[in-house]
């Protein structure tokens, strides 16, 4: 049998007061991780940490999904909207219509007319248009079930969204997100003689297979609200929609969320985002808002920034304020590579050819020029 050596014997009782030092703390320091991570100066124990079971319903929360679908005055839309949400694969469905000021007896004809029954109807008739946000906020308090999804009066769905969507977040093994989107094509129609016509569709930028918060604080690469079904606890880590941003609302929201939560991806195209690009005035109640509020896009993205930035630096540190100025300038800077600016860059570098290369024509001209009147002088007499 051999022997160990003092040394050997040394490393072996080291090693069996770690093994003990293990069996004996192991546990509490898995229970003290997420102090480790508060703790001022200190490194987390772990990079990624357990996150809240948010599939578990708070009481009086009831099973199934409700729809908030916003409306005011469009009954072409209307319609298809409705048959979008009747057409669903889903048990325990409420659709609530918020209605922003429009015909209270159309709206309600339409969708009584297209929803079988057994689906539950809400209506909110509004006696004046608040607007969009405030309309999408009434919605909001009016939420009572598991999910909850934003379906625009111009937006569709195929009929596996909502048994797509939550069947993946049933998942035992997805309940640390709090909602997740789709991928989702766009179609491009118009109206025309009181008829949609389409136009083309294509896909819309594909996320996943988890939504980056950090990307999302680039407010222009967000999934279509059509895309998006949520847990009923999204609403209490951010309860509505901020009444101070006439656009970009949506996506202000979404952050929101994000910042206490994570949003996953399905990868799978079970949405269609609408856009009509005719002209907004001869559209009329038609037109798209994000064509028409183009503008203000820009320069709320600057007020955000700017207002996140200035509680920063008040406070002597850098976050989601510094972070979004600065995918914002990342996002700037790739117009250096963009297709256009690449094209453009390679008509200026042909023109400058094309121009060098006349240059050098003419300078060889005249050197012929030269060289031959040199050769006259000195074949003349002197």
């Amino acid at each position: 049998m051999a022997v160990a050596s003092p040394r050997q014997d040394r490393r072996l009782r080291a090693f069996s007061k770690m093994d003990m030092l293990d069996l004996t703390t192991g546990g509490r320091r898995l229970e003290n991780a997420a102090a480790e991570s508060n703790a001022p100066g200190s490194t987390a124990a772990f990079l990624l940490t357990a996150s809240p079971d948010w599939s578990k319903r708070a009481p009086g929360v009831a099973r199934g999904v409700t729809v908030i679908l916003r409306t005011r005055d469009r009954p072409l839309f209307l319609r298809r909207a409705v048959k979008s949400v009747a057409a669903q694969h889903a048990p325990d469905l409420t659709l609530c219509v918020v209605n922003d000021g429009g015909d209270r007896q159309t709206t309600e004809q339409i969708v009584r007319a297209e929803l079988p029954d057994g689906v539950e109807i809400e209506f909110l008739h509004n006696p004046a248009p608040v607007g969009q946000v405030e309309a999408l906020n009434l919605g909001f308090q009016r939420v009572r079930r598991e999910f909850f999804a934003v379906h625009d009066d111009d937006d569709s769905w195929p009929p596996n969204f909502l048994s797509e969507m939550t069947g993946f977040l049933l998942r035992p093994e997805n309940a640390r997100f709090i909602g997740a989107v789709s991928n989702s094509a766009i179609v491009e129609e118009d109206v025309e003689n009181g008829r949609i016509v389409f136009k083309g569709s294509h896909d819309h930028h594909k996320f996943g297979p988890v939504l980056s918060l950090f990307k999302l604080l680039h407010f222009h690469s967000h999934p279509p609200p059509i895309s998006v079904l949520m847990r009923r606890a999204a609403l209490d880590v951010a309860s509505g929609n901020n009444p101070h941003m006439p656009v970009m609302y949506d996506c202000e929201w979404l952050v929101r969320v994000a910042m206490h939560a994570d949003v996953a991806v399905v990868d799978k195209a079970v949405a269609f985002y609408h856009l009509r690009k005719a002209d907004r005035t001869s559209l009329g109640a038609a037109r798209n808002s994000i064509f028409e509020h183009q503008k203000d896009f820009v320069a709320l993205s600057a007020l955000v920034q700017n207002e996140l930035l200035r509680r920063e630096l008040a406070n002597g540190t850098l976050g989601a304020g510094f972070a979004s100025s600065l995918i914002h300038l990342l996002q700037d800077r790739q117009f250096m590579f963009s297709r256009e600016t690449t094209a453009y860059l390679d008509r200026c570098a042909r023109r400058h050819s094309r121009r060098r290369a006349k240059i050098k024509k003419v300078e060889a001209a005249f050197k012929r020029v030269l060289t031959a009147l040199g050769l006259r002088r000195m074949a003349s007499p002197a």
